[in-house]
C-alpha cells in the first residue's frame, strides 16, 4: 500500500459517505469477522453501513463453555458436560480438555453470527501474549474474560486480567511477595500492555516510564495469589485472592512520567489505583489506538496517520473511559477505513485463512455431526492452524505474534515458502471429498454451496460471485480467464450452461452432480491458491 494515496482531510474519523455496495460490505465484514458468507454480504448491502456496524457491535453473550466430548474415565464429568469448573480427579490420558478448548474456540468462530466478538477476542489473546498456562481451566477463564470485557472499557479488562489466575501464573504475580518483589508482570504491564516503552532517553528511562516505575508497580501488585488449583483433585476454585501478609504496605513513588505520584497502602484496591494512573497517561491511549489500527486497518502507521487518525482515536479513548467498542465502531465506519488503498493490504493470519475457506462454503452443518466428531473436527482445524505458526494460547513471545509488532515485516511474517505450502495443502485437502478426522469423512457441501449461488450456469456470473466472496480485489482479465478455464476445460461457455440445465432437470443424477462438483472444486482450489486469496 502506498501511504501517499491516503486522503486525510477534516475529521480524521469522519463517517464514510462513499458508495455502499457489495465490495464495501465484503471488505468490512472480512476485517470484522471470519469468512463472511455471500448471504451475509448481501444482507449488509441491503441493511446499509450504519445498521451493519450496529449489528457487528451488538452485545453478545459469552458462548456456552466447552464440554467433555469423549473421555469416559471420569464419572464426575460425564460426556456432554463441561469441565471448566471441575477438578482433575482422575488421570486424563487423552488430554481431552485442551483439545476440547481448541475445538470450542474454532466452533465459536464458525458460528452464524455477524459480530466482531470473535475477531476482538483473538486481538486480546495476541495483546496479552500468554503462553504455557498449564491448567486448562485457567486458560478457559482468561478467554472468558476477553469475551466478557473485550469490547467494553479497557480499564475494566485490565483490572480483571491483572488478577486473573492464568496471568498470575504466567508472569509470576502469584509469587510477588513484599520481601522479594517480582517485576515480571509490572514490566510487561507498562512495556507491552499499556503505555509501552518508547525510546531510551537515559539510564533506566524509556520515554514513557522508568525502572523506578517498574519497581514501584511491582510493589503495588504484591499480595495477589492463586488458590492451589493447578491440576488439583479437589474442589479448589480456579481463582485468585488477596493475601495482605504478602502485600507491601509502604509508600510507592512513581517517576516524573507519572507526576511523581505517591501511592500509599490501599490493600487489595491498590492495583486499581495503579491501573487508573496508567490510563490517565495520554501515551497509553496512543499505544492502544495503534494496536487496534494495526489489527483492523493496516500494519504501518505513517506520521500523518499518527498525527490525525491515531491522535483522534486516542482522544476518544481518553474522553470515553477507554471504551474499545465505541472507538472501533467509529474507526470501522470512517472514511479513512474505506480508503481503497487498504483493500488487500494485509496478509491473512492462519485463522482468517482457514475460516475464510470453510465458513463461506457452509462449514459442516449439513453433516449433522455427533458431538464427538464435531469436537474432533474443531480440534483438527485448530491443529492445522498451529502448523501455520499460530498456536492458540501459545503465543511465541509475550509480545504476541510477530505479525502485529515486528516492523517492517508485520503480516508478511505469516508467509514463507513452507507456510504457503501448508496453506495450499490445507485448502486443497479441506475441499477434497476425502478430508477426514479419525477416519470420519468431512466433505464440504460444494453442490449445496454451488446451488445457493445466483444463476451459476452463467460462468461469468459464477466467477464474479466467487471473486466477491473470496478476493479483496478483482484479478486481472488474464487471471480471471484462468479461473474460467477451471470450469470450461477448454469448451465454449454454453456447454457449462447446458450442463447446469441438465443438473437442474436431474438433481439426483449422480454422474451429472459429480461432474459439476469436480469442476467447482477445481475452481475453488484455484481461487484458494491465488496470491490474492492470502490478502484481505
Amino acid at each position: 500500500m502506498n501511504s501517499d494515496s491516503l486522503k486525510l482531510v477534516g475529521d480524521p474519523l469522519e463517517p464514510y459517505s462513499g458508495s455502499w455496495g457489495e465490495s464495501e460490505a465484503a471488505y468490512l465484514l472480512r476485517r470484522a469477522m471470519y469468512g463472511p458468507k455471500l448471504s451475509e454480504i448481501h444482507e449488509a448491502v441491503r441493511d446499509g453501513l450504519s445498521a451493519t456496524i450496529d449489528r457487528l457491535f451488538e452485545p453478545m453473550p459469552v458462548p456456552a463453555p466447552p464440554i467433555n466430548y469423549v473421555f469416559t474415565g471420569d464419572p464426575t464429568i460425564p460426556v456432554g458436560t463441561t469441565w471448566v469448573d471441575k477438578p482433575y480427579r482422575v488421570q486424563d490420558d487423552e488430554n481431552y480438555r485442551i483439545q476440547s478448548l481448541n475445538a470450542w474456540y474454532i466452533h465459536n468462530k464458525l458460528s452464524d453470527t455477524v459480530n466482531i466478538q470473535e475477531k476482538l477476542n483473538l486481538f486480546w489473546v495476541n495483546h496479552f501474549g500468554m503462553s504455557g498456562v498449564i491448567d486448562h481451566r485457567a486458560q478457559y477463564k482468561t478467554i472468558e474474560l476477553f469475551y466478557t470485557y473485550g469490547s467494553g472499557h479497557f480499564g475494566t479488562l485490565l483490572e480483571q486480567i491483572t488478577v486473573d489466575p492464568g496471568m498470575l501464573q504466567f508472569l509470576d504475580g502469584e509469587v510477588n511477595h513484599r520481601n522479594n518483589p517480582n517485576e515480571n508482570y509490572a514490566r510487561e504491564l507498562l512495556e507491552l500492555y499499556t503505555i509501552q516503552k518508547g525510546v531510551q532517553i537515559g539510564g533506566g528511562d524509556y520515554s514513557n516510564y522508568t525502572e523506578q516505575d517498574v519497581a514501584a508497580a511491582a510493589r503495588i501488585l504484591t499480595g495477589w495469589r492463586n488458590y492451589d488449583f493447578v491440576f488439583s483433585d479437589n474442589d479448589t476454585p480456579v481463582d485468585s485472592y488477596f493475601d495482605s501478609s504478602y502485600h507491601d504496605e509502604g509508600e510507592k513513588i512513581m517517576s516524573y512520567h507519572f507526576g511523581n505520584r505517591v501511592i500509599s497502602n490501599q490493600g487489595e484496591e491498590e492495583y486499581r489505583v495503579l491501573i487508573s494512573l496508567i490510563l490517565e497517561q495520554e501515551e497509553t491511549a496512543y499505544a492502544i489506538s495503534r494496536e487496534l489500527y494495526r489489527y483492523f486497518v493496516y500494519s504501518e502507521i505513517p506520521e500523518e496517520v499518527e498525527q490525525t487518525v491515531i491522535a483522534c482515536m486516542a482522544n476518544r479513548l481518553l474522553s470515553n473511559g477507554y471504551n474499545i467498542g465505541t472507538v472501533l465502531k467509529e474507526l470501522l465506519g470512517s472514511q479513512h477505513f474505506f480508503d481503497l488503498s487498504f483493500r488487500g493490504a494485509m496478509i491473512k493470519n492462519p485463522y482468517e485463512f482457514v475460516l475464510g475457506v470453510v465458513r463461506p462454503l457452509g462449514g459442516y452443518d449439513h453433516l449433522n455431526l455427533t458431538t464427538n466428531i464435531h469436537y474432533q473436527m474443531g480440534s483438527q482445524l485448530s491443529n492445522l492452524i498451529s502448523t501455520m505458526n499460530m498456536s492458540f494460547l501459545f503465543s511465541p513471545t509475550v509480545s504476541g505474534w510477530r505479525a502485529y509488532y515486528d516492523s517492517p515485516g508485520y503480516t508478511r511474517n505469516w508467509v514463507s515458502p513452507v507456510l504457503l505450502q501448508r496453506r495450499r495443502e490445507f485448502s486443497d485437502g479441506v475441499t477434497s471429498p476425502h478430508f477426514h478426522t479419525n477416519n470420519y469423512l468431512l466433505p464440504l457441501d460444494l453442490i449445496g454451496f454451488f446451488s445457493s449461488l445466483e444463476t451459476p450456469g452463467d460462468v461469468n456470473n459464477l466467477i464474479d460471485q466467487l471473486i466477491l466472496l473470496f478476493l479483496p480485489k478483482r484479478p486481472s482479465p488474464f487471471r480471471v480467464s484462468i479461473l474460467q478455464e477451471q470450469i470450461l476445460e477448454g469448451l465454449p461457455a454454453f456447454t457449462w450452461l447446458e450442463l447446469y440445465a441438465d443438473f437442474i432437470s436431474n438433481p439426483n443424477d449422480e454422474e451429472i452432480s459429480n461432474l459439476i462438483e469436480r469442476r467447482v472444486r477445481r475452481l475453488l482450489q484455484a481461487i484458494f491458491n491465488m496470491a490474492e486469496f492470502q490478502l484481505q
